[in-house]
């Protein structure tokens, strides 16, 4: 089952966000042997995107996934300030310069995929709000 939840990125900052992932029942799932992917994109259509992922690589954050059933995302302030740079073909539209703004939304999903399924744990609207220094 999938959840709605919005996440608040300050650009340039550290950004951390936990929860517990758990079962139709309630009941908090291990989660230590899955694989956690979260892409962070301008629309639907979009194939630029962030990604955080759970088994390392050339990502833009990190998944930590725990036997409690705690899933962890996490940037690090140097991904947070390139956040907006790396996306930036997608902020202009027309004559309008997102870049401009000081909150920028982008939608994202995260899959949990273990034990022979794939599921949606989350989803929603990536907020960013962009720093003032540098």
């Amino acid at each position: 089952m999938s959840v709605r939840q919005d996440l608040h990125i300050l650009q340039g900052a550290t950004w951390q966000f936990s929860f517990v992932y758990l079962d139709g029942e309630g009941a908090a799932v291990d989660v230590s042997n899955y694989e956690g992917r979260l892409a962070i994109r301008a629309d639907f259509s979009s194939s630029t995107e962030a990604y955080l992922t759970s088994t390392g690589g050339e990502v833009d954050g990190s998944i930590t996934l725990g036997a409690d059933g705690t899933v962890t995302l996490a940037m690090t302030a140097q991904d947070t300030t390139g956040l907006l740079d790396d996306l930036s073909e997608l902020l202009v539209f027309g004559d309008m310069a997102y870049r401009a703004e000081r909150f920028v939304e982008f939608i994202y999903d995260l899959k949990l995929i273990g034990d022979g399924t794939t599921v949606r744990a989350l989803q929603g609207k990536v907020i960013v709000e962009r720093e003032v220094t540098r």
